[in-house]
């Protein structure tokens, strides 16, 4: 854990086969938890997360407000730290301002 506290964020945290292993552990369990996410919320954080679009443009896109996507990914961060809670500090340091 101390190697990866170590690195700065966007390191490289493959360094080792162990490193290598964790990191897709994380992946996994990030990808699992996704998964289980409301259809609406799982869609509209990724659009944010994943394709970088403005609450705006996720709105035009889903057809719904900028508020109701704003409650759907607030549902989202809060799904996902609930499930993920045992590996945020791990997640947080691969993933910077993914549960922002």
């Amino acid at each position: 854990r101390q190697r990866y506290l170590d690195k700065q964020p966007g390191e490289d945290y493959s360094d080792s086969p162990e490193e290598i292993y964790t990191v897709r552990e994380l992946e996994s369990l990030l990808q699992a938890a996704l998964q289980k996410l409301p259809e609406n919320s799982r869609r509209a954080f990724e659009l944010s997360r994943f394709g970088q679009l403005t609450y705006q443009q996720i709105a035009t896109e889903m057809s719904v407000s900028p508020k109701t996507v704003e409650a759907y990914i607030s549902k989202a961060l809060g799904l996902l730290r609930e499930d993920l809670k045992d590996y945020l500090p791990m997640l947080i340091l691969l993933y910077p301002g993914f549960f922002q």
